[in-house]
Formats: C-alpha cells, sequence, structure tokens
C-alpha cells in the first residue's frame, strides 16, 4: 500500500516473481483440484451455482440471509471464475473447476507475497522472504490438505490473514497514507469482515 518510489521498482518485479513461484509451489502441494476437475463442497452448490441460478448480488444476499454473514470474497472470486469461463471458454462448464484452482493458487500467491511490499521500508527483504516461504509452506494436515489450495471454499481463512496484513500496513503506515489509500485500505478491511466476520476483532488494534 506504501506508495514505491521509482528505485524501489526492482521490489515491484521481485513481488510479481515470487507470486509466481509461489503460486507453482502451492500447486506442486495440492494439484489435485486442477488435475482431477472437481468441484468441492460449497463452491459449487452454494458459490458457484448461486451465482448461475440468481446472479452475483441476489446470491450474496440469500446466503447473508441462510448463513448470518455474506462470505463476500468466495463470491466474488466465484463470479470472477465463471466471468473467465463465459469469456474464454463459451460457458464449458468442464473448465470451472481448472479455473477455480488457477485462480485459487494465484490469489493464495499473492497475498502470501504480500509482506514483501507492504513492510519491505520496515524488515530486512530476507525476513520478508522467508514468511513468504514459510506462508507456502504452512502445515496444512496430512487429511485436509485437499481443501485448502485450490478452492473458494477456503478464501475466508485467507482473509483472516489478509486483513491482518491491510491493519498492520494501516497501523505502521497511517501518516505516510494519502486519504484516497486510505480509504482503500478501509474497504479492504471492510470486505474481508463481511467474509469472515472474526476480522471484526482485528479492527481493535486500529
Amino acid at each position: 500500500m506504501v506508495k514505491l518510489e521509482f528505485r524501489d521498482q526492482n521490489l515491484l518485479y521481485s513481488y510479481f516473481f515470487l507470486v509466481f513461484i509461489s503460486a507453482i509451489v502451492l500447486f506442486l502441494r495440492n494439484p489435485i483440484p486442477f488435475i482431477r476437475e472437481d468441484i468441492w463442497a460449497e463452491d459449487g452448490r452454494e458459490y458457484l451455482a448461486g451465482i448461475i441460478n440468481y446472479g452475483f448480488w441476489k446470491a450474496l444476499y440469500l446466503n447473508f440471509l441462510d448463513k448470518g454473514y455474506m462470505q463476500f470474497f468466495k463470491f466474488l472470486v466465484a463470479a470472477l471464475c465463471l466471468e473467465i469461463n463465459r469469456f474464454f471458454f463459451n460457458e464449458n462448464i468442464l473448465i470451472v473447476p481448472k479455473i477455480v484452482a488457477i485462480i485459487s493458487y494465484l490469489i493464495y500467491a499473492f497475498i502470501f507475497c504480500l509482506p514483501l511490499l507492504l513492510f519491505y521500508s520496515k524488515i530486512k527483504i530476507k525476513y520478508l522472504i522467508a514468511i513468504i516461504i514459510s506462508n507456502c509452506f504452512i502445515n496444512i494436515g496430512l487429511l485436509d490438505h485437499f481443501l485448502v489450495f485450490g478452492r473458494i471454499l477456503n478464501f475466508g481463512f485467507l482473509s483472516i490473514y489478509f486483513c491482518f496484513l491491510l491493519v498492520g500496513d494501516r497501523i505502521l503506515f497511517f501518516d505516510k497514507h494519502s486519504k484516497i489509500s486510505l480509504f482503500a485500505i478501509d474497504l479492504l478491511i471492510f470486505l474481508c469482515i463481511i467474509t469472515q466476520p472474526i476480522n471484526i476483532l482485528l479492527l481493535l488494534f486500529i
């Protein structure tokens, strides 16, 4: 979120390179969603089916009535995957699981690598890279690994880490942010909260 100066463009290139590598690592850790082409549990019957049957906003609203919270980012990712499928593959439903898997790997990678962009001025690069590596190799268990990378369902848990990074950035660099960037951060924090209500606890640190 902190504006990068021209001399730090290499940091931005490094970030995207690490995102690419991290996405590959996550795929190698759990290639099943991409290779087997299955749609996991709520991914199909709630997020994808909800949008197909009712559209994004109505599906989000009906989910809110049913569950009590909106799960915003989950529906947003589902909508993105369906739009990619419609635009490139003429709504071939058999392609959707592969798209979901690829988008999932990439979003996890983007967020796992985010500390490099947010905290490079506070923490040494080598430690930030160590954090990224740790994120990619986090112990997800022997039996539940198929539930994490490559699925929509777990973006609720990912939003907790994302919200934590946003809150940390807001606290450490509040004076360096413009009003527009602070609004963008606060909006993202709000979207994290309506994806996973437990994120509201992180507001105690602001």
